[in-house]
């Protein structure tokens, strides 16, 4: 997709267990559409989510989610687009 759509822009925003590994994997591919931000105070979030086409929230598979719905999932239900 890099090659074919180059302005697609993957953004992942904020921390996490595998954000090392994976910022490490990224350069190593030479993924030069994939950008990181650290995490954000919550009040600059909703920008990130406008600015966004799509939006995806990661979770480990854990039987807590199967109950409740993270908070950082009602930040993007949250959002008013204009």
């Amino acid at each position: 997709m890099q090659s074919t759509n180059p302005e697609i822009i993957f953004l992942m925003l904020g921390e996490g267990a595998e954000k090392a590994r994976i910022v490490a994997l990224a350069r190593e591919r030479g993924l030069d559409n994939l950008r990181f931000v650290d995490q954000q105070p919550r009040e600059k979030v909703p920008a990130y989510i406008c600015a966004s086409n799509a939006c995806l929230v990661l979770l480990k598979k854990n039987d807590l989610f199967r109950r409740s719905f993270p908070p950082r999932c009602w930040n993007l239900c949250r959002v008013r687009v204009r």
